[in-house]
């Protein structure tokens, strides 16, 4: 068997590329900017307890948790409030349900 240093290559290897030393590297993916469509953009949802997962609520339950109201979605785009240092507050999804770190539990102030 022939030494690999220098240009030889053993019998029946074929260089498929220029090698190199260092790891790949990922490819890259776009993410698209979502788009403002303007504050009258708005996803309404009115939850349904038919189609809920929570199999240990009643119906009652269920409404009383949701307010049986029409719920409105929220969400912020570059030119709206949101700003860095709130990731680290519960962000409204729902009326009902937030999204958020662990210590805002803690906080009594903000659960009033």
């Amino acid at each position: 068997m022939e030494s690999l240093s220098g240009n030889t290559i053993s019998h029946g290897v074929r260089r498929a590329g220029p090698t190199t030393t260092r790891p790949p590297s990922p490819p890259y993916i776009h993410i698209p900017t979502p788009l403002s469509l303007g504050p009258d953009a708005v996803i309404h949802i009115t939850p349904s307890y038919e189609h809920s997962f929570a199999s240990n609520l009643t119906a009652e339950d269920f409404d009383i948790i949701t307010g049986g109201l029409q719920q409105r979605s929220v969400s912020y785009t570059a030119n709206q409030s949101w700003v860095y240092e709130d990731r680290r507050k519960a962000q409204t999804i729902l009326d009902y349900l937030y999204l958020g770190p662990m210590s805002t539990v803690r906080d009594r102030d903000y659960l009033r």
